[in-house]
């Protein structure tokens, strides 16, 4: 069972030294190697290496071509009743060089549980001996892309999926009060081989992207998951819905992850690839050498790889088509039957606002309408099917439990207040309060709360405007 794949673009100078050191030290530095540097003196040297010792099976093939060279390792091992299988393959021609690496376990008895999937820790030393590429407008990384001001429309091409990257992209949007709500650094760390992760520089930023992308990019401290097709799925993550900040991280990793298992992989980069690569050499050379026996046999198998290629070409052109129509379809439709609602000026406050206020709006209208009439029924059956989140609702607590007694400005009450979306400042005699920075929203609180009702008076002024 496959549990991790990816590939990645890297530096093509000095490449092949460098990869085939750096494959070598994983091996031998691996906690369960049973190989020495012995059993390596001719790992990855010109054709085929193999080599088995006490359970563990270590290959390595290594074709140049004039501009074209195809290296790559492949290590299988058994170790508690599971079979581990790693392929590392390197691909290098005349206008960029590729890194694709594949991990696949398989339980040798059926009562046997499979570990919790990781990346490979080959990934890591690889990008730290190699110098990432581009891949489409993003270097390859362990480090976030931090954009500046000027990169709007860089911002607009990742929330279409128009950068030509092959890596999916991590989108950390900025919170109301201008905070990341995640490490950045962390993040790219964890993902470093298998996403970007590019960090927007401010909510004005935001707010300018959104008109650019009709309210499509994630906004307010979110993180949004763009794939280079614009057909692709896309995903969002709510960092306040995560008690931790590790399972945010372990959430984000997971989902990639299994995206990468389930997309077509960069055959170039594949250990198919690495054998046809070698079986096509040995052909080669035994057409070189004159041998009239097999001349027959040679001409049928080039007939029949020109015929395979001419079908996957085809077949990679209708791909190609199908999504390009799937993109065209997705830019015209809208979810509902039948129903369409064009892109606001307003930025929702919380993912799905918009939605929210508009079945809230529903209900109310029954309420107003003649009873038993065509109208109510269409709206309460749209009522009935679309539920509204429990945001708003859970936030009007909140708030009313927060200034239920509230005598003075605490340090509890500041912090409940700040985690609810509010900025505040001193104003004379009371607070001001902006929630999510918007000052349409700017509410007075007195700095002492000397009615006992006070608060909640407060706190039921501020829910009526904004929840």
């Amino acid at each position: 069972m496959l549990s991790f794949a990816t590939e990645f673009p890297v530096s093509p100078d000095g490449v092949e030294t460098i990869f085939v050191d750096t494959v070598r030290r994983w091996v031998l530095d691996s906690p369960y190697t049973v190989f020495s540097e012995a059993d390596l003196a001719h790992f990855c040297l010109d054709g085929e290496f193999n080599t088995k010792l006490n359970g563990q099976f270590l290959s390595s093939v290594y074709i140049r071509q004039s501009e074209e060279v195809v290296l790559g390792a492949q290590l299988i091992t058994i170790d508690k009743d599971i079979e581990w299988n790693t392929s590392i393959v390197l691909s290098k021609n005349s206008d960029d060089c590729w890194i694709g690496i594949r991990t696949s376990r398989e339980a040798v008895s059926p009562a046997v549980n499979l570990p919790k999937a990781k990346k490979p820790v080959v990934v890591r030393s690889i990008l730290g001996a190699l110098s990432g590429s581009l891949d489409g407008d993003f270097e390859v990384q362990d480090k976030p892309h931090f954009l500046t001001n000027n990169d709007i429309i860089l911002a607009s091409r990742i929330i279409s999926g128009d950068t030509g990257s092959r890596l999916p992209i991590v989108y950390i949007s900025v919170s109301y009060n201008g905070r990341l709500l995640v490490d950045a650094g962390s993040l790219a760390q964890k993902l470093s081989g298998m996403a970007h992760v590019v960090v927007e520089p401010n909510r004005p930023f935001s707010q300018r992207l959104q008109i650019e992308v009709n309210s499509s990019n994630v906004y307010g401290g979110a993180l949004g998951v763009y794939w280079p097709d614009a057909a692709a799925r896309r995903m969002v993550i709510i960092p306040t819905d995560y008690d931790r900040v590790s399972e945010l991280r372990d959430d984000i990793f997971e989902s990639i992850r299994s995206a990468l298992l389930n997309r077509q992989p960069l055959y170039r980069c594949t250990w198919a690839a690495v054998r046809e690569a070698l079986s096509r050499k040995i052909i080669e050379d035994l057409k070189s050498s004159g041998s009239k026996e097999i001349n027959d046999y040679i001409e049928q198998f080039d007939q029949e790889q020109l015929s395979i290629k001419q079908n996957l070409s085809d077949a990679e052109r209708e791909i190609a088509r199908l999504r390009s129509e799937i993109k065209k379809y997705n830019a015209i439709s809208a979810p509902g039957a039948g129903i369409s609602i064009k892109n606001v000026a307003e930025q929702e406050l919380y993912p799905g606002e918009i939605f929210d206020v508009i079945i809230e709006s529903l209900e109310d209208a029954i309420n107003n309408t003649v009873p038993n009439s065509r109208k109510v029924h269409i709206l309460s059956s749209l009522v009935k099917s679309n539920s509204v989140s429990s945001h708003r609702g859970d936030d009007r607590s909140r708030l009313k439990a927060v200034l239920r007694d509230y005598k003075r400005m605490d340090g509890k009450t500041r912090s409940e207040l700040l985690d609810l979306g509010f900025s505040i400042t001193e104003d004379g005699k009371h607070y001001k309060l902006i929630y999510k920075n918007d000052p349409r929203y700017t509410f007075a609180l007195s700095k002492t709360g000397s009615d006992v009702r006070g608060g909640l008076n407060s706190a039921s002024d501020i829910a009526k405007r904004l929840f």
